[in-house]
């Protein structure tokens, strides 16, 4: 289980152009709530007198730039690396949307937080292959090299 950061220093993140300080204000909220002391979101609205209908409105959950900074102060929170981050973050998203009782907002919020591990492990296999942006790399193997690299793929 990942270590979190017991001095935390919001101030250090800069609050992106774009956002109000009550968006601002309710990131930091979010993060402290969802991250710091592990609420669902139902049960953040509550705790913290916001309703479900202003968080997943188009100023806070569906606005790029506020989950952007709700991503940067999270980085404050939880020590590590980004990949590892996101991976502890979208690990208590998953928990709540496997939960027998979640709702659309759960199961969205776990597609949202895992698409981006998707997308990585695409680029990642798109690497292995010998793909960049799309393109085979030009390579220097030659020709029986290439088939016997196929080949052991092939058979796992």
């Amino acid at each position: 289980m990942k270590e979190l950061n017991k001095e935390i220093d919001f101030s250090k993140v800069e609050i992106p152009q774009g956002l109000d300080e009550k968006q601002a204000e309710r990131a930091r909220l979010f993060v402290e709530g969802t991250v710091m002391k592990g609420l669902t979101q139902t049960d953040f609205c509550k705790s913290y007198g916001i309703s479900s209908g202003t968080l997943h409105n188009e100023r806070h959950l569906k606005n790029p730039i506020w989950n952007k900074y709700v991503h940067n102060l999270t980085k404050e929170v939880v020590n590590g690396d980004d990949v590892s981050d996101h991976l502890f973050i979208a690990e208590k998203i998953k928990n709540e949307a496997m939960k027998p009782n979640a709702g659309k907002q759960e199961y969205e919020m776990y597609l949202k937080a895992w698409g981006f591990m998707f997308d990585i492990m695409k680029q990642q296999k798109e690497r292995e292959l010998g793909f960049t942006d799309g393109k085979m790399a030009s390579d220097t193997k030659t020709v029986e090299e290439k088939k016997q690299s196929l080949l052991s793929r092939l058979k796992g």
